[in-house]
């Protein structure tokens, strides 16, 4: 996966703030590992520059970011202009090319750095989060505390679904002044009826990854992956080198990824309180209204963040 450079958004009131080979794949030295993705977002750097994001995630003694309850921030992320048209991938010289497309839906076989919708402009795989202050980490709602849930990542025929997402792995606990697991956990899931190769790597310090051969209907459940703000973890398959996939790890459960239709919610917020939204895309594109973006919510409150995006 080629390396792309998150952009921060931090929001303007109120707008928003915001695989090792398997049989017949050769050798596990022979594949790279996925090219990570790095730095802090930053509008003013071009592509492949990162920016220095300090410690990336939740370390050593914190304080809370003061709030006074809960509240949701929901929005869309739509194209400004003309969006470019997905371009189909070549997959018939692999062995699996008929499986690859039997069944097999249009964002499957296309590539999915830009998908967006006909009819309103939405644009898919947008991740949008909080991000705490330097030495403050976000109150969490009692019952957000613990995601004892799972996250599928599923290859039903030779794309990852979904093609970017995040991972709530772990929070701040004030008692112990240190960071634990939330209990949520990625699953990973060969429905396709042939093998997939499934690689991930993030940063060598916090998730230098691993991988695993997946026969038709086997599964594989990652729960030891480390909160990282500034390096996602990328997967991808040896077997089907297209197949590529992103994976921002957090330390709180604020984030969402845009719908079919460019929409996201991040529900129980901190409210009250000055908040930094980022939102990021694969492509290092263009966001508007221009950063810095911060926001506020009232508690109880519903607020609305959009937001418009472009290629540079």
């Amino acid at each position: 996966m080629r390396r792309f450079q998150p952009l921060s958004v931090v929001l303007l009131l109120p707008a928003l703030l915001l695989l090792a080979g398997a049989p017949g794949c050769g050798k596990k030295d022979e594949t790279p590992p996925p090219k990570k993705q790095g730095g802090e977002p930053n509008a003013n750097k071009g592509k492949g520059e990162v920016e220095p994001a300090g410690k990336g995630a939740t370390e050593g003694d914190q304080t809370e970011l003061a709030s006074d309850g809960w509240g949701t921030l929901t929005g869309t992320v739509v194209y400004d202009g003309t969006p470019p048209e997905p371009k189909k991938i070549d997959m018939s010289s692999n062995k699996d090319n008929q499986g690859c497309h039997a069944g097999a839906s249009e964002k499957e076989v296309v590539d999915q750095t830009w998908l967006v919708n006909k009819d309103n402009k939405g644009v898919e795989n947008v991740i949008v989060f909080l991000k705490a202050p330097e030495g403050k980490f976000f109150k969490i709602k009692p019952e957000d505390l613990t995601a004892k849930s799972e996250i599928k990542l599923d290859q039903p025929h030779c794309a990852f679904r979904p093609h970017v997402f995040t991972h709530f792995a772990q929070y701040y606990d004030k008692e112990e002044q240190d960071l634990k697991r939330s209990g949520q956990v990625i699953k990973v899931i060969n429905d396709a009826k042939f093998n997939h190769n499934t690689k991930w790597a993030g940063s060598v310090a916090k998730n230098p990854g691993n991988d695993k051969t997946l026969t038709p209907n086997d599964t594989y459940v990652i729960k030891d992956l480390k909160a990282d703000l500034k390096t996602p973890v990328t997967f991808q398959c040896n077997i089907h080198p297209w197949m590529r996939a992103t994976c921002w790890v957090f330390d709180h459960p604020y984030s969402a990824r845009t719908d079919g239709d460019g929409k996201f919610t991040l529900k129980n917020v901190p409210a009250g309180v000055e908040l930094t939204v980022v939102a990021w895309h694969e492509a290092s594109p263009e966001f508007s209204p221009a950063a810095p973006w911060k926001v506020t919510v009232t508690k109880g409150e519903e607020k609305k963040l959009d937001l418009k995006v472009k290629t540079k």
